[in-house]
């Protein structure tokens, strides 16, 4: 008994061991929480694709909103195209054709 214990114990830290190192990986990477409501704010026809007059004001809102400097992985003060795909959260459909380079 106390030998079960002891090693779902251990199992236990374990698994929160992985999940906080998960989490402080995905915080160094940017992608925290903001990233749906970041989304929900530029998707404005709520289609789940930003479409290239999105895409635009995205860009243009950059310096305005401190919630897109998490995106801006190169740090130039500008988002690219690859950029402002990070921002779609996961399982979301893929950019619109015709979107703008930068």
């Amino acid at each position: 008994m106390r030998r079960a214990v002891g090693r779902l114990l251990w199992v236990a830290i374990f698994v929160l061991t992985c999940v906080g190192a998960h989490e402080a990986q995905a915080a160094r990477r940017g992608r925290r929480h903001h990233r749906p409501d970041v989304f929900q704010t530029y998707d404005e026809n709520k289609n789940r694709i930003l479409d290239p007059a999105e895409r635009n004001k995205i860009k243009r809102d950059f310096n305005e909103d401190e919630r897109l400097e998490q995106f801006d992985r190169d740090g130039d003060r500008k988002l690219s195209d690859e950029e402002i795909d990070a921002i779609r959260p996961q399982g979301g459909k893929q950019k619109a054709k015709g979107g703008g380079k930068k």
